[in-house]
């Protein structure tokens, strides 16, 4: 019953009380239409139907609540809105509005109360103690207390509180009543409109007190000087309840607002509902002056729902069909007489006066005067030219003529054009002689001057040329533009052609205009200009584009200004500058169009000029529905920086968009496309903020994004990608510090550290095991050789031995036999005894070199036990104390090894016994899992500095043999000594390579 009881007071307030509002305020003559820009947003659009009320948060969204749930808008998209933590009602909304503290509230129609912040979403409904009724208004205290006025009167929540609590009863009101509306006011008083009366609290009171009888529905407002209204529909309208002191203006007729759909705007004009529209009352000098607009001028409704006055300005209005907005128009179409020209020439004076097709203006709003012969195809008037002699010139389809305040002087065509019924006067211009240049459609130029007429001006080079366009620079050059794509330049009484060579490429050329040391020439394709040397395109930035150009002019202050089918179009002089240094450079460009109050695009007509300055600074131009004004130094712009928020993040694996409610998101692994949605809220003209963005780690510069509100990335790798969007709104402020998000890609199976870990791992495990094959492979190949080798020596050493030896041998016995027959004291006998012992020593020099080839006798048993016999034997025959140092527990050698260490050794001790001189050899053997370690070290006189280099005295070769034998077991030998430090003979062997 409470429900249904809401919904029908908010029917009964919806209609307005008792009767619809809209009176007309002067009987048998409508209102003036509202002049400010609007545009509209209906179902076709994506506008929710039936909006109830219109917020806008300290975020600059824009909030909607309707019968449909909640909607946001940032100007280019609607989106019903559902908040990441929390949830709202279901039913429809009643009643939403922004707190002191910048929180959203919002009632619904099925009872209960929300509150929206950072979106996170905080109810209330009867189990909180909310009353069980509709609720029509929340206000915020400066202590933070929530005050509700309800279908059943005022409840309150503190501080930090979840539970509310009735207050009618502490507030000194009935029990139960309806409360329609609550307010405080900028001094802190609170006001509670109800059919009970008005009701009046002002700071420091415990209660209200009745101020006034009030019978029917109404509502509260304050105006920004202060002033507290209260409308009560039923043909009362609005009523004055309180005026500040210090306010003396005088209190306007507010009877025409007889609604409860109102507001004042930031000036204070009065925006309602009216008859099948909405009403605008502005006051001048305390008068209202009133205008309106329906949906006959294109609201989308004929009834109002909800006003509202966003941050920048902006007035919307919500019907049941959609959205309108109304703003402030930058360019103010004139009211004129009736055109006789489709496309009107225009020509300013130098006093603020302007000569617009046949009328003359003494200034902008004046009375015209008609200096024309009258309407009529035979005196349209085409072109309209001031000399520098200030003498206005016209161009009219009935000749050339002198224009001196209202009447015209005719000039004799001539006498080439024939008598023709018309004339069609293209341009014209004046030279530094004073000779004005004339080009007749279908004749040529010519040239008048002292009341003669010279054909092409005495210009061969101009005969068949049909000139458009003319203008003549400061440096008193004529430049002439013509249909075909050439541009002819006059300087003195020399003529150059300039063209296609000269990169010209615009085909009909409709305006000139000198610029520096060149000219500004504009056609249909674009816009270009002449350096001196060749043409050059301009080039528009965020897609910007010249095309259809019919006028350009250059203001004092250098900017460039174009007439075109894109509208009126603007080029500062710091960026021409940039477009001169830079070729390629596009400048940018401020544009205004239909978005800023334009209709039409300029004319094909070929009446000119189109464009022109008065002395005021304000410019006109022509289109094909009117001529427009615009004051560059006062047109209404933006200072607001725009908000710039990231709506949303898009991910080919991800089933529904990733709204970055935190500063780091985490993208599915190896997503193939990203999608990043961002805006900025920016109202006014939303289709021209502009964007850029930067994926920091892919994009290394800022990529212009025009006024597109998405980002798309492919293939992201693992890591992490900071994306930072920045925006401008339509006047080119930046909000520069922009918005950003942290994205977080993970990596897949295959993209882990530990798996790339674990493939490095895998194939260092290969690379070993093929590093073992091949080692066990090239041992193998060692093997074969060290048995190959070995037979050989093996050979070797049996055919020494059984050749060599023996045949020593039997000299030996030979002579044995003859020394036997020989005398005891003959002294021959003791020559062969001599030869005897050397040829002992033979044999026993050959036995030690057959052991030396039967390696595989040289060591019998363990290595050390074999070093400490051989070894010590030889340094006992000498005298030498010999010692063994053995280390580390005995692992079995390979053969090979064993042989070679043990004939190492023994060299190196030999050496020491039969060189050095040391009375000491000491031998450390040493075995670990690292290998095996020999070394053999004297105390002598050590090598000479000469020898070690080489490894080896003349004839002499043991230190290379030791170095051989040492390369063919692959172990290293070093040889560390001195003169008079001794000698450090050592061998190193890998154990793979030494152990068995």
């Amino acid at each position: 019953m409470k429900t249904i009881l809401a919904v029908a007071v908010t029917a009964w307030l919806a209609l307005g009380g008792l009767r619809p509002a809209g009176a007309v305020p002067v009987p048998g003559r409508p209102p003036a239409l509202i002049d400010m820009q609007h545009t509209a947003w209906t179902a076709r659009d994506g506008a929710p139907p039936n909006i109830q009320d219109i917020e806008q948060t300290d975020d600059g969204w824009l909030w909607l609540g309707t019968g449909d749930g909640l909607y946001r808008f940032d100007g280019a998209q609607f989106e019903l809105y559902q908040p990441r933590s929390g949830s709202l009602f279901s039913s429809g909304i009643l009643a939403m509005g922004r707190l002191a503290d910048g929180r959203l509230w919002m009632s619904f129609t099925g009872g209960g109360l929300a509150l929206l912040q950072g979106d996170v979403s905080t109810t209330y409904d009867k189990a909180d103690g909310l009353p069980r009724a509709a609720v029509y208004k929340v206000v915020q205290e400066a202590n933070g207390r929530l005050w509700v006025a309800t279908s059943s009167g005022i409840a309150q929540l503190q501080p930090g509180a979840r539970r509310w609590t009735d207050a009618n009863a502490a507030l000194g009101l009935p029990a139960k009543f309806l409360a329609l509306d609550l307010m405080q006011d900028r001094r802190g008083t609170f006001w509670l409109l109800s059919p009970a009366g008005l009701f009046s609290r002002p700071p420091g009171a415990p209660v209200f007190a009745k101020v006034a009888e009030q019978h029917v529905a109404g509502r509260l407002a304050e105006t920004p000087d202060g002033r507290v209204w209260a409308s009560q529909p039923g043909g009362h309208g609005m009523q004055l309840v309180y005026a500040p002191p210090d306010v003396k203006a005088a209190v306007p007729d507010m009877s025409m607002a007889d609604t409860i759909k109102f507001m004042f705007d930031h000036a204070g004009n009065l925006w309602s509902a009216a008859h099948e529209g909405v009403r605008q009352v502005t006051f001048e000098g305390g008068k209202p002056v009133v205008r309106e607009f329906t949906a006959q001028q294109g609201l989308t409704g004929t009834s109002v729902s909800a006003l509202h006055q966003d941050h920048e300005g902006n007035i919307w209005i919500a019907t049941p069909e959609g959205l309108d907005q109304f703003r402030s128009r930058r360019v103010q179409e004139l009211q004129l007489a009736p055109m006789l020209t489709f496309g009107a020439p225009l020509l300013a004076g130098s006093h603020g006066d302007v000569w617009i097709d046949q009328y003359y203006y003494s200034a902008l709003g004046a009375a015209p005067l008609h200096y024309g012969p009258g309407a009529g195809d035979a005196t349209l008037v085409m072109t309209l030219y001031r000399d520098p002699r200030g003498q206005v010139w016209s161009g009219a389809r009935d000749g050339l003529w002198q224009v001196n305040g209202k009447q015209r002087v005719h000039i004799p065509p001539p006498a080439d054009l024939g008598k023709r019924r018309f004339i069609a006067i293209l341009d014209m211009v004046m030279d530094a002689d004073g000779g004005l240049w004339v080009s007749f459609a279908g004749s040529g130029v010519f040239r008048l001057k002292d009341g003669a007429w010279a054909a092409l001006g005495g210009l061969s080079e101009l005969d068949k040329a049909v000139v458009v366009s003319m203008a003549a620079d400061t440096a008193g050059r004529l430049w002439f533009a013509t249909v075909d794509n050439v541009v002819f330049k006059l300087e003195g009484s020399k003529v150059t052609k300039l063209g296609a060579k000269e990169g010209l490429k615009l085909g009909e050329i409709d305006a000139i205009m000198p610029y520096r040391n060149g000219v500004l020439v504009g056609g249909l394709p674009g816009l270009m200009w002449f350096d001196g040397k060749v043409f050059r395109s301009l080039k528009g930035a965020n897609e910007a584009r010249f095309s259809g150009v019919k006028g350009v002019l250059v203001a004092p202050d250098g900017r460039v200004w174009i007439n075109s089918s894109q509208g009126l179009q603007a080029i500062d002089a710091k960026e021409m500058d940039q477009a001169m240094q830079q070729p390629d450079y596009a400048v940018r460009v401020v544009q205004f169009n239909f978005n800023d109050g334009v209709r039409g695009i300029s004319a094909n007509e070929s009446s000119t000029p189109r464009l022109t300055r008065l002395s005021t600074g304000e410019l006109l131009f022509a289109t094909s529905s009117g001529v427009y004004r615009l004051d560059p130094q006062r047109y209404p712009t933006n200072p607001s920086p725009p908000p710039v928020h990231i709506t949303g993040i898009w991910s080919d694996k991800a089933a529904q968009p990733l709204r970055p409610a935190q500063p780091q998101v985490h993208l599915p692994p190896s997503p193939e496309s990203v999608r990043i949605d961002y805006t900025a809220l920016s109202l006014t003209l939303p289709q021209r903020v502009q964007f850029r963005y930067l994926l920091e780690g892919v994009d290394t510069q800022w990529q212009e994004a025009g006024n597109r509100r998405s980002a798309y990335y492919t293939t992201l790798a693992p890591g992490s990608y900071r994306f930072r969007v920045l925006a401008a709104n339509e006047d080119g402020v930046w909000n520069t510090e922009g918005a950003s998000v942290l994205l977080v890609v993970p990596p897949t199976l295959v993209q882990t550290a530990w798996f790339k870990l674990l493939c490095v791992a895998v194939v260092a495990l290969l690379a070993w095991g093929v590093h073992r094959l091949r080692l066990r492979q090239a041992l193998r190949r060692m093997q074969r050789s060290f048995d190959v080798r070995a037979a050989e020596r093996e050979r070797i050493a049996r055919t020494l031995h059984d050749t060599y030896l023996q045949g020593v041998q039997s000299l030996i016995l030979r002579f044995n036999s003859i020394k036997a027959a020989l005398p005891q004291n003959d002294a021959v006998r003791q020559h062969i005894d001599a030869a005897l012992d050397a040829a002992d020593a033979v044999v026993e020099e050959g036995r030690d070199q057959l052991l030396e080839l039967r390696v595989h006798a040289v060591c019998q048993g363990e290595l050390a036990p074999a070093l400490e016999a051989a070894c010590g034997a030889a340094c006992q025959q000498q005298g030498v104390a010999f010692a063994l140092d053995e280390q580390g527990p005995r692992r079995a050698l390979k053969a090979e090894v064993k042989d070679e260490l043990f004939a190492i050794a023994r060299e190196a001790v030999a050496n020491a016994v039969r060189h050095s001189g040391s009375d000491q050899v000491r031998v450390q053997l040493v075995h670990d899992s690292a290998g095996v370690m020999l070394q053999v070290r004297d105390q002598g006189k050590g090598f000479d500095d000469h020898v070690l280099p080489v490894a080896q005295r003349a004839r002499h070769w043991g230190l290379t043999g030791m170095r051989e034998r040492a390369t063919r077991i692959g172990a290293t030998l070093t040889i560390d000594s001195k003169p008079g430090a001794g000698t450090v003979v050592e061998v190193a062997l890998r154990a793979r390579v030494a152990y068995r």
